[in-house]
């Protein structure tokens, strides 16, 4: 989804969140139903661009995962901070993989249905931010 401000809207600073991957301890990318029982990984992944990203190196920033709860299950939200590698000659755009990688314990999110959003954010400059969401998942405990 596109952030606030959005690519397009200028040339100044645009941020855009293109996407939650969410992997089990196996490996294996588990988009819609998740094992408890498991380790679950998730990132987020997000774009910046414009003519002032130099002046931005080492901005922090903070990304934010949130299971909101469609059945009678406790939210639960995790999240994780960085920094901005923007110095030239060679200006980091896209965050990723291990930059906005969270790791949840197994046994912390309990069975049922959510929905998962994510979003990145700069404390700094509260009116910047990117949000992105995945369709209804299911988090199963699996029979022995």
């Amino acid at each position: 989804m596109p952030g606030q401000p959005e690519p397009g809207s200028n040339v100044v600073f645009v941020i855009d969140a293109t996407g939650i991957r969410v992997t089990d301890n196996d490996g294996i990318p588990s988009q819609l139903v998740l094992d408890t029982d498991k380790q679950i990984r998730m990132n987020l992944v997000f774009e910046i661009d414009g003519l002032v990203i130099p002046l931005l190196d080492g901005q922090k920033y903070k990304v934010t995962y949130a299971f909101a709860p469609l059945s009678n299950t406790p939210a639960f939200t995790t999240a994780r901070e960085g920094s901005l590698k923007t110095s030239l000659p060679s200006p980091t755009k896209v965050y990723k993989d291990a930059d906005t990688e969270v790791k949840i314990p197994a046994g912390t999110i309990k069975p049922g249905l959510y929905q998962l959003s994510a979003f990145v954010q700069f404390p700094k400059n509260p009116g910047i931010a990117a949000f992105t969401t995945l369709p209804v998942i299911e988090v199963i405990k699996e029979q022995p």
